[in-house]
C-alpha cells in the first residue's frame, strides 16, 4: 500500500471511529453497510473495506460474513498488544508477568471493593461458581479463571484496569491446571476475595488478591 493510500485508509478509519463515538454506539450495534459508510465518510468502497479490516484487527469492530459489521464486545482491546506470544521462554514470561500482576492487581481488587455494584457482585460470584464447577469436573478452568479476574477489574470502575486483564491472561494458555491441591487452594482464595469485595473491605480484598497471586507465582516456580 502506497503512503498516500495508507494515510487515506487511516483517515477513513478515524472517521469511522468518530461516527461510532458521535452516535454513542454500543457493543453489538450494527454499522451501516459498506456502500452507506462510503457515502457517510466520503471515501471509496475499497478504502472503507481496508479501514474496516484495520479496525477489526484492533477489536473495535467485528466483521461477520453474510451478516454485516458490528461493534466489538472486546472494547477495542488487542489480544496480544505486546507480542508476548512470540517470546520463546514461556516460563520466564509467566514469572515476569506474574511479578507485574502482583504490583497492580491487589489495588484493582481494592478499588472493586469500593465501587462494585450488585450486578458486579453477581458477575464475580458466577465466575467463582464456574471455577468451582470446572475444578469439580476436573476440567480446564482457565476461561472461568480469567473471567473472575475480568469481573473484578470491571468492578473497579476504572477505565484502564479492565483492559489489562487480557494482557495478564495472554499466557494462560501455557498453564496447565492439573494440580488438584493447588486448584482447591486457588478456589479458597477466590472465595476470600469475593467476600472481601462483597463486604466493601478494600484492605482485605487487596491482601487476599496479593496472597492469591503470590501463591500462583510460587506454583509457577515448581
Amino acid at each position: 500500500m502506497k503512503v498516500n493510500e495508507k494515510n487515506l485508509m487511516q483517515k477513513t478509519a478515524d472517521d469511522i471511529i468518530k461516527y461510532i463515538i458521535d452516535r454513542n454506539m454500543k457493543p453489538g450495534d450494527k454499522l451501516p453497510t459498506e456502500p452507506e459508510l462510503s457515502e457517510l465518510v466520503n471515501a471509496g468502497r475499497s478504502t472503507v473495506r481496508e479501514a474496516m479490516r484495520t479496525l477489526a484487527t484492533r477489536n473495535i469492530v467485528e466483521i461477520r460474513q453474510g451478516s454485516g459489521t458490528y461493534i466489538s464486545a472486546k472494547k477495542g482491546m488487542i489480544e496480544d498488544p505486546f507480542g508476548l506470544f512470540f517470546i520463546d521462554d514461556k516460563k520466564q514470561l509467566m514469572r515476569d508477568l506474574m511479578d507485574f500482576r502482583i504490583q497492580v492487581e491487589p489495588d484493582i481488587a481494592a478499588m472493586a471493593a469500593l465501587n462494585a455494584t450488585s450486578e458486579d457482585l453477581n458477575a464475580i460470584r458466577n465466575a467463582l461458581l464456574d471455577v468451582e464447577l470446572c475444578i469439580q469436573l476436573k476440567s480446564d478452568f482457565s476461561e472461568a479463571d480469567n473471567r473472575f479476574h475480568q469481573c473484578v477489574a470491571d468492578s473497579s470502575k476504572n477505565l484502564v484496569t479492565p483492559r489489562l486483564i487480557p494482557l495478564f491472561s495472554t499466557v494462560g494458555r501455557y498453564v496447565k491446571n492439573e494440580d488438584t491441591e493447588f486448584a482447591n487452594d486457588l478456589l479458597a482464595t477466590y472465595q476470600e476475595i469475593y467476600e472481601a469485595i462483597e463486604k466493601r473491605d478494600s484492605i482485605a480484598a487487596k491482601d487476599f488478591m496479593y496472597l492469591h497471586l503470590v501463591k500462583r507465582r510460587r506454583h509457577l516456580q515448581k
